[in-house]
């Protein structure tokens, strides 16, 4: 018993670290706070509006937090170099303008990777990532523009791996759930934080001193 559960979580970290070899970062930069702020900068708008920055259906209501990481590298280790991100919003809620109902997206997870300039968290060109999670319960998933990813501290820009303050928009092009089109704008502080090959190394570390401790309970 106590080997076939070192064995499955020594397996399951190892299929993680595989997961993230295809990528080849110059550093790792995590979100220490921030989220969606601003209501005119997060909203929806019927899907197709031909004027969708003055037709809101649906504005943020307070705001929403937000975890995740922005790293910037190379994709399958190969040029051109870009900027991967992967953000998590555990809830957010938007006030209908018509007087209609709420709606809610929990546990969504935001995903992409775009061009930047080399050597830095700004956004050189349009990007498509992928949007997942709930809206009012009903799952959802979806393709989203990415535009306007910046990260500077003190007015410079800044590189995977340093603090700084960062923007990034996800929609309203091609960001479409429950007959919306959505616009949702992170405004974000990061930090440093761990390479992955050393993040990989933590865990399968923890991994062998687990498995080690449940050999001498057993």
């Amino acid at each position: 018993m106590v080997r076939t559960l070192t064995l499955s979580l020594v397996a399951f970290l190892l299929s993680t670290t595989q997961a993230h070899a295809v990528f080849i970062f110059n550093g790792v930069s995590v979100v220490t706070g921030g989220g969606l702020i601003a209501p005119n900068a997060n909203y929806g708008c019927p899907a197709g509006s031909a004027d969708c920055l003055v037709s809101h259906d649906y504005e943020l209501v307070g705001t929403a937090s937000a975890s995740g990481t922005l790293m910037d590298g190379y994709q399958n280790g190969v040029l051109p170099e870009g900027i991967q991100i992967d953000l998590f919003v555990p809830s957010a809620t938007f006030a209908s303008t018509t007087g209609g109902p709420d709606l809610v997206f929990t546990d969504v997870s935001y995903d992409a990777f775009v061009p930047n300039q080399p050597l830095s968290l700004i956004q050189n060109g349009p990007g498509t990532g992928m949007v997942t999670g709930f809206l009012n319960g009903t799952p959802f998933s979806t393709t989203s523009g990415v535009y306007n990813t910046v990260c500077v501290s003190t007015g410079a820009p800044v590189l995977g791996g340093q603090a700084g303050q960062c923007g990034l928009a996800f929609g309203p092009q091609l960001f479409t759930a429950g007959g919306e089109n959505w616009l949702q704008t992170f405004n974000l502080t990061t930090g440093p934080g761990p390479e992955p090959a050393e993040a990989s190394l933590v865990l399968l570390g923890l991994a062998g001193s687990i498995g080690l401790a449940l050999r001498r309970r057993s």
